[in-house]
């Protein structure tokens, strides 16, 4: 994936004015979380279904009368064509096709935009036949820079929707007809993702990177009543946002990375990279400082992590904020901040091109800290290279981040042998890497393919299976309310890459997954996984 990266910069003059690291904001969906649809022109589509359909019972009333306006129970659909009904019209120019397909025109045979006959109570919008209608928003460009920040991501998003479709034949007989809209990682380009996702009426919505773009969708689709899943966000304000949180907020990276940290600094003193288990290159320290993206969002979360290290001993020093990396590409101003803090530990609360280029000005300006991460986007073998494209400062000979210790969501996606076979230490990353290599040609194709794109684009599993059990739940004639109900439900729930996740008796669906997994930057441009997976605290 750097290659590709790399390639677009020196291809895109356009790409160049990011400066330094400017190939990162591909990564921003790295994880989960964000948490994470198809990428590019090659887009695969499900199978179409061109036979009779029977349309299926119409709803009566309470003298056995069809209700006007529904489908005649005993009438076919030529075609497999539309089965419509109130709230379900059929629209031109759709981008249609089970599978999720990306063009402008329905495939053939398609039943997109198609409804099941409604009754009093009951939402069928978004449902067919054959079909259910998924639509994601996603940062597919930078602004108006042709740069997909959702490539590998979005790419692992289509090949666990093709295995449902294709080789599982769907959920309850319907495949999965899904269609992505670009929020260009900002706002007015999440108001028009939202526009064109109410237009198109799903039968539910996930949203993927950007925590302001999330607030934006979440807010309206909970006025539109639809059920809505995505990751990240400050519990405070989230809580009460009508989104399932489909990994784990903000507010659990930042207090576990605190125990975490009050961990590290009691060890010894770690003179060679990589540093033993009882060392380590935060030995001693004790003031950490946040720079964070300035929105309400990120920094909430930061007043809570600034709670949670005076509870294990360890002290804040402040927090200095950044705009985004359309609007800000020098940092002097932060780093004297963080240097003002007498900062001995940074945390970055925003992406990694924004981290990548304080990194690099630190060269010039001594920065003494050490750097540390949990998640946001900062856990890729990508995001690293651009940080180790510098040198440390305290030991010009190696590179920026070599020893950085911090945490991920889930397991790193080569870690194999038992660590990665045992679902109590990496969720259900076994099943994901087999998914995967099967459905991208098998044998060392496939798992070419799962070492080149794999590390981004498992966070498709997550992105789809937090809502697979639910979805199966609703039996043969599935409601928008039957699909909260059976979320609702969730208790422990494991087919995910992260931890479990409950939303069961919660009156905080924003709060996700709690466990976290060590991760420890090599000499080289790769992370790997200390211990065998998930830790529930330090």
């Amino acid at each position: 994936m750097v290659e590709k990266l790399l390639a677009r910069l020196q291809n895109n003059p356009a790409l160049a004015v990011l400066g330094l690291g400017g190939a990162a904001v591909l990564l921003l969906l790295v994880g989960v979380i964000g948490a994470f649809v198809v990428g590019g022109d090659d887009a695969k589509t499900g199978p179409t279904d061109n036979a009779n359909v029977a349309a299926g019972p119409a709803p009566t009333d309470s003298a056995g009368n069809t209700i006007p306006g529904t489908v005649d129970p005993t009438a076919t659909v030529p075609g497999g064509g539309p089965v419509t009904g109130p709230g379900g019209t059929t629209k031109p120019g759709a981008k249609t096709g089970p599978g999720g397909t990306t063009g402008t025109t329905a495939k053939p045979g398609s039943t997109t935009n198609a409804t099941l006959p409604s009754s009093p109570g009951a939402t069928r919008v978004g449902v067919g036949e054959k079909f259910v209608k998924w639509d994601i928003h996603a940062p597919e460009t930078f602004g108006t820079l042709p740069v997909n920040f959702a490539e590998d991501p979005l790419k692992g998003t289509q090949i666990y929707i093709d295995y449902i479709n294709k080789t599982l034949g769907g959920i309850n007989g319907r495949t999965i007809d899904y269609k992505h809209f670009n929020d260009k990682y900002e706002v007015d380009g999440a108001k028009e993702a939202w526009n064109s996702i109410a237009s198109d009426k799903p039968f539910f919505v996930s949203g993927t990177l950007g925590v302001d773009q999330v607030a934006l969708v979440a807010n309206e689709a909970k006025k539109a009543k639809i059920p809505y899943i995505a990751g990240g966000g400050s519990e405070a304000l989230f809580k009460d946002i009508g989104m399932f949180q489909q990994a784990s907020s903000y507010d659990t990276h930042l207090i576990q990375l605190a125990h975490f940290l009050a961990k590290e600094s009691a060890k010894g003193v770690c003179s060679t990279v990589p540093c033993s288990n009882d060392t380590s290159i935060y030995s001693g320290k004790k003031k950490v400082a946040v720079v964070a993206l300035n929105t309400d969002y990120i920094l909430n979360a930061v007043n809570v992590f600034k709670s949670e290290l005076g509870k294990v001993g360890l002290q804040f020093g402040g927090v200095t904020t950044v705009l985004k990396p359309t609007d800000q590409t020098s940092y002097s101003k932060q780093i004297q901040d963080l240097k003002g803090f007498g900062a001995e530990i940074v945390v970055p609360a925003q992406d990694p091109l924004t981290t990548s280029r304080i990194v690099a000005e630190c060269q010039t300006q001594g920065c003494a800290w050490r750097w540390t991460i949990s998640d946001f986007a900062h856990e890729s073998d990508v995001a690293l290279t651009l940080m180790q494209q510098s040198k440390d400062p305290t030991s010009p000979s190696r590179p920026a981040w070599a020893g950085v210790r911090g945490l991920a969501g889930g397991c790193y996606y080569t870690v194999g042998g038992a660590s990665e076979a045992n679902a109590a230490n990496c969720g259900q990353l076994a099943k994901a890497h087999q998914q995967w290599v099967q459905i991208q040609g098998g044998g060392s194709t496939g798992e070419d393919d799962y070492k080149k794109d794999g590390q981004g684009g498992v966070a498709g599993y997550q992105l789809v299976h937090i809502w697979v059990k639910a979805l199966a739940d609703t039996g043969t004639d599935p409601t928008r309310e039957k699909f909260t109900a059976a979320l609702n439900t969730y208790e422990g729930y494991s087919d995910l890459i992260s931890g479990p996740i409950t939303y069961k008796g919660s009156s905080n669906l924003s709060h996700g997954a709690t466990k976290m997994v060590v991760y420890e930057a090599d000499t080289s441009n790769a992370w790997h996984q200390l211990g065998p997976g998930f830790v529930d605290g330090f």
